[in-house]
Protein backbone atom coordinates (compact mmCIF):
# COMPACT_ATOMS: atom_id res chain seq x y z
CA UNK A 1 0.00 0.00 0.00
CA UNK A 2 1.40 3.54 -0.57
CA UNK A 3 2.42 5.54 1.75
CA UNK A 4 0.29 8.40 0.86
CA UNK A 5 -1.22 9.89 -2.35
CA UNK A 6 0.53 13.06 -3.97
CA UNK A 7 -0.20 15.48 -7.07
CA UNK A 8 2.44 17.11 -8.89
CA UNK A 9 1.40 20.05 -10.85
CA UNK A 10 3.64 21.43 -13.48
CA UNK A 11 3.50 22.25 -16.85
CA UNK A 12 7.37 21.34 -17.77
CA UNK A 13 6.82 17.63 -18.10
CA UNK A 14 9.93 16.62 -17.70
CA UNK A 15 9.89 18.03 -14.29
CA UNK A 16 7.00 16.19 -13.88
CA UNK A 17 7.83 12.51 -14.57
CA UNK A 18 11.17 12.86 -12.78
CA UNK A 19 9.33 14.03 -9.66
CA UNK A 20 6.74 11.12 -10.01
CA UNK A 21 9.77 8.69 -10.86
CA UNK A 22 11.13 9.47 -7.36
CA UNK A 23 8.45 9.87 -5.41
CA UNK A 24 6.69 6.49 -7.03
CA UNK A 25 10.42 5.06 -5.67
CA UNK A 26 10.01 5.81 -2.85
CA UNK A 27 6.52 4.71 -2.27
CA UNK A 28 3.77 7.58 -2.87
CA UNK A 29 0.92 6.98 -5.31
CA UNK A 30 1.41 9.47 -7.72
CA UNK A 31 -0.71 11.74 -10.39
CA UNK A 32 0.29 14.59 -12.20
CA UNK A 33 -1.35 17.38 -13.98
CA UNK A 34 -0.03 20.10 -16.20
CA UNK A 35 -2.20 23.47 -15.01
CA UNK A 36 -4.72 23.99 -12.43
CA UNK A 37 -7.69 22.80 -15.06
CA UNK A 38 -6.40 19.03 -14.70
CA UNK A 39 -5.74 19.02 -10.77
CA UNK A 40 -9.27 20.15 -10.32
CA UNK A 41 -10.12 17.02 -12.42
CA UNK A 42 -8.08 15.01 -10.83
CA UNK A 43 -9.23 16.42 -6.90
CA UNK A 44 -13.35 15.36 -7.99
CA UNK A 45 -12.69 11.87 -8.75
CA UNK A 46 -10.39 11.57 -5.04
CA UNK A 47 -8.83 13.72 -2.71
CA UNK A 48 -4.92 14.08 -2.30
CA UNK A 49 -2.56 13.99 0.91
CA UNK A 50 0.23 16.45 -0.87
CA UNK A 51 -0.05 18.75 -3.62
CA UNK A 52 3.56 19.95 -4.97
CA UNK A 53 3.03 23.08 -7.21
CA UNK A 54 4.60 24.70 -9.66
CA UNK A 55 4.44 28.29 -8.51
CA UNK A 56 5.10 29.61 -12.59
CA UNK A 57 2.03 27.50 -14.41
CA UNK A 58 0.07 29.20 -16.89
CA UNK A 59 -3.13 30.13 -16.70
CA UNK A 60 -3.50 30.66 -12.91
CA UNK A 61 -0.29 30.36 -10.68
CA UNK A 62 0.83 27.64 -7.79
CA UNK A 63 0.05 30.00 -5.15
CA UNK A 64 -3.53 31.07 -6.78
CA UNK A 65 -4.20 27.15 -6.92
CA UNK A 66 -2.87 26.67 -3.00
CA UNK A 67 -5.44 29.20 -2.26
CA UNK A 68 -8.37 27.92 -4.27
CA UNK A 69 -7.97 24.33 -3.08
CA UNK A 70 -7.38 25.32 0.46
CA UNK A 71 -10.51 27.58 0.77
CA UNK A 72 -12.56 24.43 -1.18
CA UNK A 73 -11.33 21.88 0.94
CA UNK A 74 -13.40 20.67 3.71
CA UNK A 75 -11.83 22.35 7.14
CA UNK A 76 -11.33 18.43 8.45
CA UNK A 77 -9.35 17.64 5.62
CA UNK A 78 -5.44 18.00 5.59
CA UNK A 79 -3.64 18.28 2.48
CA UNK A 80 0.09 19.73 2.62
CA UNK A 81 1.76 22.10 -0.55
CA UNK A 82 4.64 22.43 -1.73
CA UNK A 83 6.52 24.81 -3.80
CA UNK A 84 7.97 26.39 -5.58
CA UNK A 85 10.30 24.10 -7.37
CA UNK A 86 13.03 26.15 -8.47
CA UNK A 87 13.69 30.24 -7.17
CA UNK A 88 12.81 32.14 -9.82
CA UNK A 89 15.54 34.59 -8.13
CA UNK A 90 18.97 32.37 -8.28
CA UNK A 91 17.35 28.80 -10.47
CA UNK A 92 18.62 26.99 -7.73
CA UNK A 93 16.02 24.19 -6.63
CA UNK A 94 14.01 24.88 -3.41
CA UNK A 95 11.43 23.33 -1.50
CA UNK A 96 9.33 25.31 0.65
CA UNK A 97 6.36 23.36 2.49
CA UNK A 98 3.09 24.49 4.51
CA UNK A 99 0.05 22.84 5.82
CA UNK A 100 -3.05 23.73 4.00
CA UNK A 101 -4.46 25.50 6.94
CA UNK A 102 -1.10 28.13 7.36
Amino acid sequence: MPLADIIIVDDNPAIREALAEYLLDCGFAVRTANDGAALDLLLQARPAAALVLDVNLPNENGYAIASRVRQASPRDRHTDFVGPLESPATGHACVHGRPAGG
